[in-house]
């Protein structure tokens, strides 16, 4: 959970970056003061980035959603058991949002960090074209 929120910070960087000019801030505040306000900053600096450079946000975003909703998912879960379940099916997750899921196992978690990490890199890259020359 703690790469998906980074990689959503990175996100905010960019539309600070095409904000203000500048690839970074000290004070993370500017960027993520609230739930969501990283994308929705970076997301409301799409109009004053350059087509080209908008267009690969736009993607970045698209492609980091599904990230965003399963870290959501799990930020929102408690664990359950239920030892009337097989051994390695005893521990169920559960939200408002969702009924019943599992946790992930060690390959969805290795693949959900590895794209979170090559996310966070694309946000990197876009926050650095953003603050310009």
């Amino acid at each position: 959970m703690a790469a998906c929120s980074l990689l959503e910070i990175q996100i905010g960087m960019i539309g600070w970056a095409a904000k203000n000019g500048k690839p970074w801030t000290e004070n993370w505040m500017d960027v993520a003061k609230s739930s969501g306000a990283a994308v929705e900053l970076c997301k409301s600096q799409l109009r004053s980035m350059d087509t080209s450079l908008a267009d690969d946000v736009r993607a970045l975003l698209a492609e980091a959603q599904p990230v965003f909703h399963e870290r959501n998912n799990f930020a929102h879960a408690v664990f359950t058991l239920d030892p009337t379940r097989p051994g390695d099916e005893q521990w169920v997750l559960k939200s408002a949002r969702v009924a019943e899921f599992k946790p992930l196992t060690a390959k969805e978690g290795s693949v959900l960090v590895a794209t979170t990490n090559r996310l966070s890199k694309r946000a990197k890259a876009l926050s650095a074209r953003a603050s310009g020359p």
